[in-house]
């Protein structure tokens, strides 16, 4: 029970040791190696997650929670397969799983199994009585997602509005309906969703770099040398230095080939 109230205000890891404790007392309690393996998530701590759910389904095989937990240990680490196994193994269970259906959505998305993908996302949208606003727009988001990704644009559109319908200041809502938007070849709205994006989170790297392809495709070249520049100081700053080389070398070739031509630069 104090381990329960050290989860809920958030401190993992003395609520680690109390359940160390209460399973020295008793290695037979179910609730406890749940407990332990929710824990093991926040703490990015997968193998000891993996372990404990495992544990925790041998002591008692029908604890849906448990399953969930397990198959995001194992999304998390990973090993697609057996988090599909275990929300398979949830959803049998409980055909109302919205979580279930949306986690083994995203592992089929994972896999680039877009149909399978689609057709969970479908099936947790049946049952969204009890999500909040912004967690319904992250499924609208990712069903939005695989769609653009086997180039069924309209819908993925649809599903992008959809999503800022319920939650308005999602930036990666606004950031994948500019994507969507590009493919079409609607680029003034795209041009407004990536600033609307990156009004949203500065550091948006990828914001800023396709804004900067389209300002340039647009000749408003100084705008595009500006977003190539934040977009490669964002990739060093996450640590994606792959990236940020590209992106400065794109930036440098722009302004070689601007210094070489009579252009005048627009912002």
């Amino acid at each position: 029970s104090q381990a329960i109230e050290q989860i809920q205000h958030q401190h993992y890891s003395q609520a680690l040791q109390t359940l160390n404790q209460a399973l020295k007392l008793d290695n037979t309690l179910a609730e406890a190696y749940g407990d332990r393996c929710f824990i093991s998530i926040q703490l990015g701590n997968y193998s000891q997650a993996i372990q404990d759910c495992l544990h925790a389904t041998q002591l008692q095989p029908h604890n849906n929670n448990t399953y969930l937990n397990l198959g995001i240990a194992y999304y998390r680490s990973g090993d697609l397969t057996d988090a599909i196994a275990a929300y398979d193994h949830l959803i049998e269970h409980q055909a109302d799983a919205v979580l279930g259906y949306y986690n083994r959505g995203l592992a089929y998305s994972e896999l680039q199994n877009y149909t399978n993908a689609i057709a969970d996302y479908n099936q947790a949208l049946n049952y969204t009585q009890s999500l909040e606003p912004s967690q319904l727009a992250e499924i609208y988001i990712d069903r939005g997602v695989a769609y653009l990704m086997i180039d069924q644009i309209p819908d993925a559109i649809a599903n992008f509005t959809e999503a800022l319908h319920h939650d308005a200041s999602n930036p990666r809502a606004h950031y994948n309906h500019a994507c969507a938007c590009s493919r079409q070849g609607n680029t003034h709205t795209a041009l407004q969703e990536f600033t609307t994006t990156l009004h949203l989170n500065p550091n948006h790297a990828l914001a800023h770099f396709n804004r900067a392809m389209l300002r340039q495709q647009q000749g408003l070249y100084a705008g595009a040398i500006a977003d190539l520049k934040a977009a490669c100081q964002c990739f060093t700053n996450q640590g994606n230095l792959a990236a940020s080389r590209h992106t400065l070398a794109l930036m440098e070739k722009l302004q070689q080939w601007l210094l070489s031509t009579e252009i005048q630069i627009i912002a």
